[in-house]
């Protein structure tokens, strides 16, 4: 792709060449695309104040990229898209965790049999020792108390 200078870039608008441009979020830079398809680079060297009132005067559609997106624009990276999934699904099994546990530890405390220390130990059991202790009660001490008490 070949490189033009901010002159050789306005000289080229204003000869009708030219049919849009892309410019960067700082102004330094930008990609000019040809009326015959072809692109180039552009170098402004700074910020041209008339540059977009001769731009518009020629009937060039120009755009900018954002700051955050200049560095995988051109790449078509989804620079948030992996992070934001990760959260979702990781917030969906924390929820779902805290939820089972929440269950084990209600059903343990309204439904367990007050002989014996055994419902004391199975909600200390579920309050400190957490998902685990939930899995250990829902899947040793429940189906034992479903077959004996029915409930």
């Amino acid at each position: 792709m070949t490189a033009w200078s901010h002159s050789q870039f306005v000289d080229q608008v204003k000869s009708g060449q030219i049919e849009s441009v892309i410019m960067s979020n700082d102004g330094l830079e930008a990609v000019a695309t040809k009326r015959d398809g072809q692109q180039v680079t552009v170098n402004l060297s700074s910020t041209d104040l008339e540059l977009i009132p001769i731009l518009q005067q020629n009937g060039v559609d120009a755009s900018m990229v954002p700051q955050q997106y200049e560095d995988s624009f051109s790449e078509n990276n989804f620079p948030l898209v992996l992070p934001i999934f990760i959260f979702l699904i990781s917030a969906a099994i924390a929820l779902g965790g805290f939820l089972f546990w929440l269950w084990m530890l209600i059903d343990c405390a309204m439904k367990e049999t007050d002989e014996g220390n055994s419902k004391l130990v199975w909600v200390l059991i579920i309050l400190f020792v957490n998902f685990l202790g939930a899995l250990a009660y829902f899947f040793i001490r429940r189906p034992q108390r479903l077959r004996e008490l029915g409930q």
